[in-house]
């Protein structure tokens, strides 16, 4: 029972920090938030087994982000005419692609809305248009 009790005052007090953190780096009175911001995507990659998953990586600044299969299968099929790849795990982008996200900044801090816990919604994944990068 004890140790039940333990377990359950971490994950309550894990969640109460990443609450706490947010309301710290992004107060409601300083975060500005921008729809339809368009994200490089550097290479996009998926793994297998239990935790399988489908991701991208940014750039210019970095950052890992799951997105969902669909995204993915999209990204295989329209590969960037500069990715002669056949590996179905891995596809380069280097700016062929882009991810349509809602950002929040405040300060310095940025986040994208919807990354972190779960994957971007379905349809984030798009060529990106002529006027990005």
């Amino acid at each position: 029972c004890s140790f039940l009790s333990f377990l359950s005052f971490i994950l309550a007090f894990g969640s109460a920090a990443e609450i706490i953190e947010g309301w710290i780096d992004f107060p409601a009175s300083k975060t500005r938030t921008y729809s339809n911001e368009m994200l490089l995507i550097s290479r996009a990659y998926q793994t297998h087994g239990k935790g399988r998953s489908w991701n991208i990586q940014t750039m210019p600044i970095w950052s890992n982000i799951d997105i969902t299969e669909d995204d993915y299968n999209f990204m295989q099929s329209h590969r960037a005419p500069d990715d002669h790849g056949t590996d179905p795990d891995e596809i380069t982008s280097n700016g062929y692609f882009c991810a349509k996200v809602t950002i929040q900044k405040a300060g310095d801090a940025i986040r994208v809305m919807h990354a972190g816990n779960g994957k971007l919604p379905k349809g984030t994944i798009i060529p990106c248009p002529v006027t990005v990068g």
